[in-house]
């Protein structure tokens, strides 16, 4: 089971469903079925693109020694991941067809447009191409609620923060490991950020990203939630982002890259979990 976990990366999964209930609360719906529904096709669909990245991404994987994939260490086989990626965004879109049909055509679109294709066919694209479609991935499920619900102007420009926020951690993250993943990729001909522009520039830009994304959370205070539990909750999310993007600027080596990468995805669960519970006092 613990293979099958890091497969999909069930922790993605979890935030991606996360910040689907949170989008729902906030577009002003409190349906049971509704947060249900919407939290499973945020899992199942995101889970499913890392199966799929994996089975196509297993060389580079393996120059990587990346010994924290299952298809590398052959835990799993390459039909069973495969298999089980396509299973699961089937499964992922079917669920959304109990939200509206905006809900399934957005969810359709993501699990075609993003989490399958994006292992086979656009990840080997330049840069601005596969980190912009990985910030999508954070940026969609965010944005999710605003087709479940279909809500005023002002409940969108809510979702709207909520989903840059997101988006812009997602794409300093994604911009931080293509550091981490530099071997693998230049062996790949993979044009991705640090190969073109550098590991300094890389490094910075990432360190901007997360920057901004902090400056957001301020906005997210002012403009959407205006509570102090959103405040006290946020704060250490804003500090531990604040901290890394200062580590980065020093510069780092490929052990603490990946430590930190480790610990981005524990700083957007949180800060999710912040949005989630603030969008519970918002809508009740």
């Amino acid at each position: 089971m613990s293979a099958y976990l890091r497969l999909i990366r069930a922790e993605h999964g979890i935030a991606a469903g996360i910040a689907a209930v949170s989008s729902i609360l906030i577009a002003g719906s409190s349906e049971i079925l509704d947060l249900v529904a919407g939290f499973t096709v945020g899992f199942l669909i995101t889970s499913g693109g890392f199966a799929i990245n994996d089975y196509f991404d297993v060389e580079v994987d393996r120059i990587n020694r990346r010994l924290d994939r299952p298809l590398v260490t052959g835990e799993i086989g390459l039909r069973q991941a495969l298999s089980l990626g396509l299973l699961l965004n089937v499964l992922g879109v079917v669920a959304s067809a109990f939200l509206s049909a905006y809900a399934f055509m957005v969810a359709s679109l993501f699990s075609i447009g993003v989490s399958i294709s994006y292992g086979p066919w656009l990840k080997g694209r330049h840069w601005s191409i596969k980190n912009m479609v990985v910030g999508l991935s954070y940026f969609i499920p965010c944005f999710y609620g605003g087709f479940v619900v279909m809500p005023g102007v002002e409940r969108w420009l809510s979702l709207l923060i909520l989903s840059l926020t997101a988006f812009l951690f997602g794409l300093g993250r994604e911009i931080m490991k293509d550091v981490m993943d530099l071997e693998g990729d230049r062996l790949r001909n993979v044009k991705s950020f640090a190969s073109i522009y550098g590991v300094s520039t890389a490094l910075k830009t990432a360190s901007t990203l997360y920057i901004l994304a902090v400056l957001l959370s301020f906005v997210a205070y002012a403009r959407v939630f205006r509570s102090l539990l959103f405040a006290v909750t946020i704060a250490p999310v804003d500090i531990a982002a604040v901290y890394i993007s200062a580590k980065l600027c020093q510069g780092v080596d490929t052990e603490d890259i990946r430590r930190f990468r480790e610990w981005t995805i524990l700083i957007f669960l949180f800060g999710l979990f912040s949005f989630l519970i603030s969008s519970i006092e918002v809508s009740f």
